[in-house]
């Protein structure tokens, strides 16, 4: 029985023992339930995508840093910009800028309005590697195959309510721009 207790549970188990737990330490454990399995849904998703971003080598969060530049081409955009527009720091997005920009994926070029900012944009590999991984998610990503599982209406439900938790809790993150 003791090992019963260390084997691994399904989604359904796990919300219900969390839930459990959690009602016993005196919490209002109404919000326990989605929250896990968003959270749960945000690993298994980000898992999935590595995977295919990895077979193309990139992470991906370099798949997301080339399809933010993609979208805004053929306008480079400044470094600043793009840190903000992914949350992230500068410090972060240098060292993916340098290994991307080492691997010919995108340029970096210097603004000339502004000799302290870099403007980046999309080489013609980078462009071909997001559509290579877009094309791969579309074909084999594993939530986009649950998801079409589902109804018409209820992609449109979730899509719906998805998207109004992220718009409502997005104000609280995004960047600040600094006092001047």
């Amino acid at each position: 029985m003791a090992n019963d207790r260390h084997k691994p549970r399904n989604a359904v188990e796990q919300v219900d023992s969390g839930s459990t737990f959690y009602a016993r330490l005196g919490y209002d454990v109404a919000h326990f339930g989605p929250m896990w399995h968003l959270l749960k849904l945000a690993q298994l998703i980000e898992n999935d995508l590595n995977r295919i971003a990895g077979e193309q080598g990139l992470s991906l969060a370099d798949f997301h840093l080339l399809g933010a530049l993609m979208m805004e081409a053929p306008r480079p955009m400044r470094a600043t910009d793009l840190a903000h527009a992914l949350n992230v720091s500068n410090t972060v997005l240098t060292g993916r800028v340098r290994r991307l920009a080492e691997a010919g994926l995108l340029r970096r070029d210097a603004d000339a309005g502004d000799r302290r900012s870099t403007r980046l944009a999309l080489t013609g590999d980078g462009e071909r590697k997001v559509r290579d991984i877009g094309r791969v998610m579309e074909t084999n990503g594993r939530f986009v195959a649950e998801l079409g599982r589902l109804t018409g209406g209820d992609q449109q439900t979730l899509s719906h309510i998805l998207r109004s938790l992220h718009i409502g809790m997005e104000r609280h993150f995004l960047p600040r721009s600094r006092p001047e």
